[in-house]
């Protein structure tokens, strides 16, 4: 059974592979459309720069070997965007924005779910520098007209804000076993939990009741406004936070009026990552997002440029199977003899720069499936002949 291949890992075949390659064309350009500058880093590199600043979800997610000629560790990359900060911080001028985009295979040591691959063609961008709640909304628009150009239009925009999590743990004095701990009950919304999580924890009764609530903070816009009134007596981490959102969601709604939002202010994914807004693309039927970002200014912070950073990225892969673009024609297939002809050889080169995929007819082997037509001999020309 050589060719069997590990669990989450397969191959792309055609027709998927032409399919596959349209919409890379497609997001790339859009990319470069809207000003982001195309950036391939390596496949691997040291594990010391590799995970500079990412919570332990991606560190337990990289393959890690032994590089022999370094004899140091190396990191097989599992997510791009802590190798497109470390890019920044290396080769641009980050005393101005900068933009970066990618699309690259990276590979996971265990699948996020089980109808994910463990080795996804990921695609993103990411804008570096202070640009506050307008490049926040910049990558969510990109973001958006990327699964729309790809033929992926009937989604969900979810929106929250770690800081809203940070500032209430901060509030309440919890240490970083409970943060993690009241971080897992949020995630699972295990309502029955928290009152338990919570009960044997010395804390003033108002910050017992700003955690507890924090976990129902979800639904459409009036999601904002009763957190308002909720938490008009937290901290001013937590009121900043909620001002960000609220900010941000008025600009989004100015661009993307027919947009469907949700908002979701227990949503802490990548809590150890993210700083600010978190952001997913969701469509009925698939249990996870289908494309995700958010504000991640700690990871760019630790290459020493102190600068900020947000983006968002997908698997593409994923993307094509949820497309309702039609898939691209297949280009008519030629069979030409092989002879040594400089007619010949003229002719196959017109077809194929005119679209036509041409293949040369070899000696006792039968035909190619999908031929159309052949290149035959009529008066002393080259002819197609169907």
């Amino acid at each position: 059974m050589q060719w069997l291949l590990p669990a989450g890992i397969e191959d792309t075949l055609p027709p998927g592979v032409r399919r596959l390659e349209s919409a890379r064309a497609v997001v790339l350009r859009l990319f470069d459309s809207w000003g982001f500058d195309h950036v391939i880093p390596p496949l691997a590199e040291f594990q010391d720069s590799l995970l500079t600043g990412v919570g332990g979800d991606l560190a337990d997610q990289t393959f890690r070997l032994m590089d022999p000629q370094s004899g140091k560790m190396l990191g097989i990359r599992a997510d791009m965007t802590p190798q497109s900060a470390r890019i920044a911080a290396r080769h641009f001028d980050l005393s101005r924005p900068v933009r970066l985009c990618y699309l690259g295979s990276t590979l996971q040591a265990r699948p996020v779910s089980f109808h994910r691959s463990r080795n996804p063609l990921q695609v993103g961008a990411e804008l570096f520098g202070k640009s506050g709640s307008a490049g926040d909304v910049e990558i969510v628009r990109l973001m958006v007209a990327t699964l729309q150009s790809l033929g992926v239009t009937d989604f969900v925009l979810a929106l929250g804000h770690v800081g809203i999590f940070h500032a209430l743990a901060e509030m309440a004095g919890l240490t970083v076993d409970q943060q993690t701990l009241y971080f897992d009950i949020l995630q699972r919304k295990a309502l029955t939990e928290i009152d338990a999580f919570l009960a044997p924890i010395s804390m003033p009764p108002e910050h017992r009741t700003a955690l507890r609530n924090l976990v129902d903070q979800h639904g459409t816009e009036e999601v904002l406004a009763q957190a308002q009134s909720l938490y008009a007596t937290a901290n001013d981490a937590a009121k900043l936070a909620l001002e960000e959102l609220v900010d941000i969601t008025t600009q989004l709604k100015a661009h993307l009026p027919d947009l469907p939002l949700y908002f979701d202010l227990a949503e802490t994914r990548g809590y150890q990552y993210h700083t600010g807004l978190v952001f997913a693309a969701y469509v009925g039927g698939e249990g996870l997002a289908i494309a995700s970002g958010g504000r991640y200014d700690g990871v760019a912070k630790v290459f020493g440029t102190g600068t900020a950073a947000t983006g968002f990225s997908a698997d593409l892969k994923n993307l094509v199977e949820l497309s309702v673009t039609p898939e691209p024609e297949d280009l008519p297939l030629v069979l030409a003899p092989g002879h040594a002809d400089q007619q010949l050889t003229e002719k196959i080169a017109a077809l194929r720069s005119e679209g036509y995929r041409v293949v040369y007819e070899l000696p006792q082997a039968e035909e190619p499936l999908g031929v159309v037509a052949r290149l035959v001999l009529v008066d002393k020309v080259w002819q197609l002949q169907s």
